[in-house]
């Protein structure tokens, strides 16, 4: 068995956003492999879904000692979504790792919707599917003894907002770290002491973040209503 640490997932987990790129070494699988003394290994990439971990990631996962999945956020963001196809998917894909790793940690989407630039019924949208998927992700986890579940909507450090890139839907460097702190404390490894830092404060937008929404947000933004705007659109007319 390789001392390996192999992560799944999409964007969340390779540390990419809208116009933002966190260095390798500073995403939540660099942090958790470097605590817990394995070696980094990521599969992730931008706009993966279920699908795409089961299908094109999880066939590369080699034999490891932890292997961790961190995806949904794309299912919940297109057009196809219920709870039968997530909890299939999720399902599939915890079947598929088990044989291949000592310890297999899935993890739930953390909710940004409260900092969210959108429209009051895009983010009940955002939070009602999150919520359906969370629930197939626990109801596999819950179905597999040797599977752990990685809550990610308990992370206190997580409902900040210096956890999220100026995106709001990508967690920053101090999100990530909050997610390698959760993953260490529940494979009861010992914390490396960078895992446990403060918060930075809580600051208004800085120049920074007013360049990132100038360059990239409202592009971003259209995007993003687009994308929800269609299914909130056909709820109030079933609903008319």
């Amino acid at each position: 068995m390789n001392e390996t640490l192999v992560a799944l997932g999409d964007s969340v987990t390779c540390g990419e956003g809208v116009g933002l790129r966190i260095p390798a070494e500073r995403t939540w699988p660099w942090l958790l492999a470097e605590a817990t003394g394995l070696a980094p290994l990521s599969l992730a990439f931008v706009g993966a879904t279920m699908r795409d971990v089961r299908e094109r990631q999880l066939p590369d996962v080699p034999p490891c000692r932890v292997t961790g999945v961190l995806i949904g956020l794309n299912d919940v963001c297109r057009g196809a979504f219920d709870h039968g196809r997530l909890h299939a998917e999720m399902a599939a894909i915890v079947e598929g790792v088990q044989w291949r790793a000592d310890h297999v940690m899935v993890a739930t989407l953390p909710d940004p919707s409260r900092y969210l630039w959108v429209p009051k019924r895009v983010r009940r949208l955002v939070c009602n599917r999150l919520a359906i998927a969370n629930a197939a992700i626990t109801e596999v986890v819950d179905a597999s003894p040797f599977t752990q579940l990685l809550d990610l909507t308990m992370v206190a450090e997580l409902k900040l907002r210096c956890a999220w890139s100026p995106d709001r839907v990508h967690p920053s460097p101090f999100g990530h770290v909050a997610i390698a702190a959760a993953a260490v404390d529940l494979l009861g490894a010992l914390p490396a002491p960078q895992l446990h830092g403060a918060p930075p404060p809580e600051r208004a937008p800085n120049a920074s973040q007013a360049w990132w929404l100038m360059r990239y947000g409202t592009g971003y933004l259209v995007r993003r209503g687009h994308t929800f705007a269609r299914p909130v659109l056909e709820g109030l007319r079933r609903a008319g």
